[in-house]
Parts: structure tokens; sequence; C-alpha cells
């Protein structure tokens, strides 16, 4: 199962554009984001600097959460792998929201 996979089995409703030549962009989760495609999926990424998108992050209980190296669309996941998906604001650059540390169990107790 790929992290594309995990985000639409979740049953959370999803928008996503299909057609970004890199790859599936998320736009909206939840009814949260822009909306695709009334509005551009990076519909909050204009100008120079400000941009708030959804942004992928991996857990490795080595070192906790990292900004996601690969699109959710590349990355194969194992039993006891988590992801998470965060509405980044970079108009406020080192802001990023801090994610919680947390083990499988806890998530999935």
């Amino acid at each position: 199962m790929s992290g594309e996979d995990l985000l639409e089995a979740s049953g959370i409703s999803l928008t996503r554009d299909t057609t970004n030549p890199m790859g599936p962009l998320v736009c909206s989760i939840d009814g949260d984001g822009c909306d695709y495609p009334r509005e551009t999926c990076l519909c909050r990424c204009r100008g120079a600097g400000a941009c708030s998108y959804w942004a992928y992050f991996n857990w490795n209980a080595q070192e906790g959460w990292s900004y996601a190296a690969l699109g959710a669309g590349q990355r194969s996941l194992r039993d006891g792998d988590m992801d998470a998906w965060v509405w980044l604001d970079r108009a406020l650059p080192g802001q990023d929201p801090p994610l919680p540390e947390m083990t499988f169990d806890t998530v999935c107790g």
C-alpha cells in the first residue's frame, strides 16, 4: 500500500489534482484547503515566499516526524508505519506546527 492508498482508504473526504506532472497534489482534506477545481490546488501559494498547502510527513521511531522525501504515491508502507498530513503555513517561515511524538500503539492501540 502506498501513502496515497492509505489516505484514500481513511474514508476522510479528499480532493486531489491528478493532472500535476510531478504527481497528484492534495488540495483539500475533510474540506480544509483549496476548493479544487474551482481554484487551483495550490491556491494559497502565490507570490514570493507565502504558501500554505497540505504537507506530507512520515514517522520514524528513531528520528520522529520528518517532511516526506517522496510523494505519497511513491512511499511504500509496511505494518506499523505512520504518515501525517498537515496544513502548513509557509507565510511564517520556521513556524511549522510541531507534530507530537507518538507510537503506533498510541494511535492504533
